[in-house]
């Protein structure tokens, strides 16, 4: 028989891993050593601006826009083709913009912090003339210059470059240089208006809280609102204790909510409910009756008591006088 090793744990622990094996040292991370440094996190767009696309998107849609243009440029009509270059345009806007946003997201934000609030008041100003001037002009007047100068106004406070100190609109310029350099900048918002980079009709609209056809969209409260299920049973609850509430709502859902109250009223269930009435004023009647009864019996017991006390006196009175 070949003579035993004594050694086999030990072979075993060594080439499981375990405590005596020549492994990583204790410590060390399991990442590759070459491996790449993570990409700093760029700024993150805002929901609810017209700029939620990647700058991967927006380049890839330039170019297809470009050579789509290149390609049909001269069978397109000329609406066609405008229309295209504006939409063009509206692309590359929004890809500077982006981009801007993500290179310079420190400098994006405390620009937005700090000039916040002049703003928020610059874009109520520039909404309500424009709203102003928009009653005016369907009564008749010729305003429509102004109109377009305060429609540019919102554009201006809107689309105004997020990297740069804000220059307000309703103050007067603290210098030369801070005024030419707010007209330079309306400028441009004007000459990109013209070009179909921002939409002006668009921004207007958005701002004065308008759909797109239109007309002006409801606000949305915190709460959640009610199903149609719940929306029907409230107000069966409601018609239940006898509360007016006033309807408001889809046609759909009012006349549901009729036709289920209907059974409510039918007369199988008036039919009960006047007979169990009928039963507990019968009873009410029966015992009223007795109850007083029983009050005039005690109140002639009460006269009659009194009446011989006062007669025993009047005796006792008579006796002493003799």
């Amino acid at each position: 028989m070949p003579p035993k090793s004594f050694n086999n744990n030990n072979n075993k622990s060594r080439s499981r891993g375990g405590p005596h094996a020549a492994g990583k040292p204790t410590g060390a991370s399991d990442a590759p050593s070459n491996a790449r440094p993570k990409r700093p996190v760029a700024a993150k767009i805002k929901a609810g601006t017209s700029m939620r696309k990647s700058v991967t998107q927006l380049r890839s849609e330039i170019r297809g826009l470009e050579r789509l243009l290149n390609k049909k440029r001269d069978t397109l009509n000329a609406q066609a083709r405008s229309d295209m270059e504006r939409k063009l345009a509206a692309l590359k806007f929004q890809l500077d913009r982006t981009q801007t946003l993500q290179r310079d997201a420190a400098k994006v934000e405390k620009f937005e912090a700090m000039y916040r609030a002049v703003k928020f008041v610059e874009r109520v100003k520039a909404t309500r003339t424009v709203r102003k001037l928009q009653r005016k002009l369907e009564a008749g007047e010729e305003v429509q210059q102004k109109l377009n100068d305060a429609m540019l106004d919102v554009c201006y406070v809107m689309h105004f470059p997020p990297a740069t100190k804000y220059y307000a609109l309703y103050k007067t310029p603290e210098g030369k240089e801070a005024e030419m350099a707010r007209d330079e900048i309306r400028d441009q918002i004007r000459s990109l208006v013209e070009s179909g980079a921002i939409d002006k009709e668009a921004t207007v609209a958005r701002c004065l809280g308008l759909d797109e056809d239109g007309t002006r969209e409801k606000k949305k409260t915190k709460r959640k609102g009610l199903t149609e299920e719940e929306v029907r049973h409230k107000a069966l609850g409601n018609m239940l204790r006898g509360v007016k509430v006033e309807k408001k709502g889809a046609a759909g859902v009012d006349e549901t909510i009729e036709s289920e109250a209907k059974p409510i009223n039918d007369d199988f269930f008036m039919a009960d409910d006047s007979s169990d009435d009928d039963d507990e004023s019968d009873g009410e009647e029966e015992a009223v009756p007795a109850a007083r009864g029983k009050k005039k019996a005690a109140a002639a017991s009460s006269a009659s008591s009194s009446d011989t006390s006062s007669s025993d006196g009047s005796d006792s009175d008579d006796d002493m006088s003799e």
